[in-house]
């Protein structure tokens, strides 16, 4: 299947198939469109999936205390809600996925989608139609959100075309190292392998600081140092502890031509028992032209030394269905020339 880009996202809008208290056309991106929260926000007792249900009836039953986000609510971590987005109708033809923003995934805010009658997260299939929520779990960080914050991204894809494996691999180069020089590309189960950099010339990564500190996603000054501390180098390998959170950073420096997109997937239980990323969608002229780093957000379920150069996670490969009017980072995108491991925009960095 192939991505849609801007003119086919804002054709999808204006054709009334995505209605919300925002203004929605003003959120198009490059390949997909941010998905601004609504007004009403419920604290849940139980997560769900609707399958075969309507949302609203689920929370309902399930609601703790309901909250006003117009002015603002702090999410308190551990705790799970649900936030209306809006109402949603993909045609024949098209499946949508939802994944987090980068500034999101990097601040350990667990956000995954869900839709009227469907059994999985972060996905709607082909003619489909009904409610979308959000449903948001900070881990590790409390966090004050807002109405119209933008916490995901909405992907529309088009099932009706396919790309061949042979095309996917030889059609364009997205890996170089350093130095700008082009790096074989390693494949597995026809997506892109791309491997972890634990180098002593660099900061190693952060891990977050078991704190009560408010991050308000309205802000972008906090002090980073009473939220996340440097990860010391060991040698050519880190110790990762379970169930802590990681920001760290990809061996290989990425460029996006404006004809892909890319989707990090995780490589499976043969890297361990880790999630590696929670955003992962590359847009089109993401690290163009110069490159920049694939960012990983790591939990580990155990205990877990990693090593320089080790796989770590899966590139999909999309064709896009036409050229975006405007590539990722032509105005002034946060992380298109990120090297290393960043911190999310809400941090004041020296």
């Amino acid at each position: 299947m192939i991505a849609l880009v801007d003119t086919d996202l804002r054709k999808f809008v204006k054709d009334g198939n995505f209605t919300s208290e925002c203004d929605i056309l003003s959120e198009v991106q490059p390949a997909g469109i941010d998905l601004p929260l609504g007004s009403r926000a419920c604290m849940i007792a139980n997560k769900f999936i609707p399958f075969r249900k309507k949302i609203s009836y689920v929370v309902g039953k399930t609601t703790i205390e309901e909250f006003d986000l117009t002015d603002g609510a702090v999410f308190y971590k551990g705790h799970t809600y649900i936030v209306k987005i809006g109402d949603i109708k993909i045609p024949k033809g098209i499946v949508a996925k939802v994944s987090p923003k980068s500034s999101i995934g990097r601040i350990d805010l667990m956000v995954r989608a869900v839709c009227d009658n469907s059994g999985l997260y972060d996905f709607i299939p082909e003619d489909t139609s009904g409610e979308l929520w959000l449903e948001i779990t900070p881990q590790s960080f409390n966090v004050k959100v807002y109405k119209g914050t933008t916490l995901t991204q909405l992907r529309l894809f088009d099932t009706t075309v396919y790309e061949s494996s042979k095309e996917k691999d030889n059609d364009a180069v997205f890996v170089y190292d350093n130095d700008n020089k082009r790096l074989p590309q390693k494949m597995f189960d026809k997506k892109l392998i791309l491997h972890l950099a634990v180098d002593i010339d660099s900061v190693v990564g952060y891990e977050a600081l078991p704190v009560n500190n408010l991050i308000d996603l309205k802000k972008t000054d906090h002090e980073w140092r009473k939220f996340f501390k440097k990860i010391e180098y060991r040698k050519d390998r880190i110790i990762l502890e379970k169930d802590k959170f990681y920001i760290l950073y990809t061996k290989e420096i990425i460029k996006v031509p404006n004809g892909y997109s890319l989707e990090m997937v995780p490589f499976s239980h043969l890297v361990g028992e880790l999630r590696a990323h929670y955003a992962g969608f590359f847009d089109p002229g993401f690290g163009m032209p110069n490159g920049a780093s694939g960012v990983l957000e790591i939990r580990p379920h155990e205990n877990l030394v990693i090593y320089d150069g080790q796989p770590i996670c899966l590139m999909e490969i999309y064709k896009n269905k036409s050229l975006p009017e405007k590539p990722y980072g032509i105005e002034g995108h946060n992380y298109n020339l990120q090297r290393g491991p960043r911190l999310a925009k809400y941090f004041k960095i020296e």
